[in-house]
């Protein structure tokens, strides 16, 4: 795991993370770039903006893992990010109360959401794939499977073009 935000055990944890990459992590089961966990009572907020997350590998939340047991609240907000060419499920949101708000972001993974028992939305974005996941809310204005025409990947640049759907 890259970074891992915790407010378990009746804890509290609200940082905003942005303008960053975050590139090659791994964990072995969830949360490849952010494992984000409240347990216990606790709370977590997590903000993120302006940050490419590629590259990274975890079966769960290749990018980010969201859970909460035992009572614990979960809210994250993603918004002008992109997620592209990591290895698993994108986002991964799972159990108990746990929002995330995906927003003017391009998340151009394989699978790009798991959403299990909670709340998210995703709004002006660009998602690969057709479908968004099982209870997650079309929040408005996405292009789906529209390629997002990143300038090089292949040399880890990760833009936009002129004729990209994200460029109005």
């Amino acid at each position: 795991c890259g970074i891992f935000n915790n407010g378990s055990n009746n804890g509290m944890s609200n940082p905003t993370i942005q303008n960053c990459i975050i590139r090659w992590n791994s964990a072995s089961l969830g949360g490849g770039g952010i494992g984000n966990n409240a347990n216990n009572n606790g709370e977590t907020s997590l903000n993120i903006v302006g940050c490419l997350f590629y590259e990274n590998m975890a079966t769960d939340g290749a990018s980010i893992i969201n859970l909460t047991y035992n009572n614990g609240t979960n809210n994250s907000m993603i918004t002008n990010r992109t997620f592209a060419d990591n290895n698993g499920t994108s986002i991964f949101n799972k159990n108990g109360n746990a929002t995330i708000l995906v927003q003017n972001s391009i998340v151009w993974d394989q699978t790009p959401f798991y959403n299990f028992g909670n709340e998210a939305t995703v709004r002006y974005s660009i998602v690969k794939g057709n479908t968004l996941a099982s209870g997650t809310t079309n929040g408005g204005n996405n292009l789906m499977n529209n390629d997002p025409a990143f300038t090089d990947p292949a040399n880890d640049d990760y833009t936009v073009g002129a004729f990209s759907g994200a460029v109005d």
